[in-house]
């Protein structure tokens, strides 16, 4: 019965493998969606980062750099500044679809671009645990193919290299029996690891078993302290204000996610336990580096560091070396209005029955930190 009716959700909704729930319900199941299913990469945009182009430049390297033409899915809580900031170009044309939890947009390629709306979370913490959501999210993500698997990266992890070798590595992965897959962390800053024993946390691949989800549920309650939307960054009431405090609090989080995970006992008993990819694929750079174009698939250039330790112009110029086209506005923040992100909707989402309650970001007070 439960095969019957995937398959009747997937031929009628064009839905995701979860349609209206976020866990695979049988083996079956799993085998149809890696099987029959495809990757999508996954990308968090809240917090401050709505108002900056990092993740127009993020979209850009995947697109132009990785070669990768399906589908994209972002999670937000201003989806108005996700499709302004990705522009025509991007977006690939009109939205095609739309409903209170997701707008749909053609994209390039065959890969659609799936614009997630969701409450904006009260923490750093609470922007995190949407790495473990991630099957939740894509249920409500009308995605029109089965997924075989979720591709996370932070906004500041920059594909570098065609991707083709490593999709089909990854690919391999679907079929084998563990929760998780991601790097060990090679950076050298104290919450980057460090120890040879930690995993990084910026590239996180999540499979459609139960292991898997029983992992991401474990890592998220970890995560929040048992809160699904864990400690406010500063008491405005409801104005929903950012500002210097999440800075602070920023700082206080690197590092809780690999914390948490860490001791989220289901992903390392379960099934074959997290698994390590290969180190080769992902870079770590610096000003030298940078310079001398030095790159791997994944490139993190770490908004807690890197980003501000090298200059705009080695950036730039690594940047159109790798393939990103001369037009991505990258430096660009302040960049989304108020009038395009406080609507109707956002207030619905965040209970805000007041408008003046909406409050925008104050320039000069941009998060620059990781999340």
């Amino acid at each position: 019965m439960i095969r019957t009716c995937l398959l009747l959700s997937l031929l009628a909704g064009g839905s995701a493998l979860v349609l209206n729930a976020p866990e695979i319900t049988s083996d079956e199941d799993s085998k149809y969606a890696v099987t029959n299913g495809k990757p999508v990469f996954y990308q968090i945009v809240m917090g401050s980062f709505p108002y900056r182009h990092q993740f127009k430049l993020w979209y850009a390297a995947l697109r132009q750099v990785g070669k990768y033409n399906g589908t994209v899915v972002f999670v937000t809580d201003k989806p108005g500044c996700i499709a302004r900031g990705l522009g025509e170009k991007f977006l690939g044309g009109a939205m095609s679809y739309t409903d209170k939890n997701v707008d749909v947009y053609p994209g390039t390629g065959d890969g659609k671009v799936h614009i997630i709306k969701v409450k904006k979370p009260r923490s750093i913490p609470g922007i995190k645990m949407h790495k473990s959501k991630a099957w939740a999210n894509l249920a409500q993500a009308n995605i029109d193919h089965a997924v075989s698997s979720i591709i996370y990266t932070d906004t500041d992890v920059l594909v570098g290299r065609d991707l083709s070798s490593f999709m089909a590595y990854e690919k391999t992965l679907e079929k084998k029996q563990h929760t998780l897959a991601l790097f060990p962390d090679i950076g050298g800053a104290s919450w980057e690891g460090g120890t040879g024993t930690a995993v990084h946390t910026g590239v996180v691949v999540m499979f459609p078993t139960k292991a898997s989800q029983a992992c991401l549920k474990e890592w998220g309650q970890q995560l929040g302290g048992g809160s699904d939307d864990p400690k406010p960054i500063h008491h405005f009431g409801s104005s929903l204000l950012e500002t210097e405090v999440e800075l602070q609090e920023t700082s206080e989080s690197r590092g809780v996610d690999q914390q948490a995970l860490g001791n989220a006992r289901i992903c390392h008993k379960t099934g074959d336990g997290i698994f390590k990819m290969p180190a080769q694929y992902l870079n770590f750079p610096d000003e030298k580096s940078m310079s001398v174009g030095k790159t791997a698939q994944f490139v993190h250039i770490t908004n807690t560091g890197r980003w501000k330790d090298i200059s705009s112009t080695t950036k730039g110029r690594f940047f159109r070396r790798i393939g990103i086209s001369k037009d991505i506005d990258w430096e660009k923040t302040g960049a989304c209005p108020k009038e395009v992100w406080a609507t109707q909707d956002y207030m619905e989402r965040n209970h805000i029955e007041n408008p003046q309650m909406i409050r925008a970001l104050k320039q000069g007070k941009m998060l620059e930190k990781n999340i």
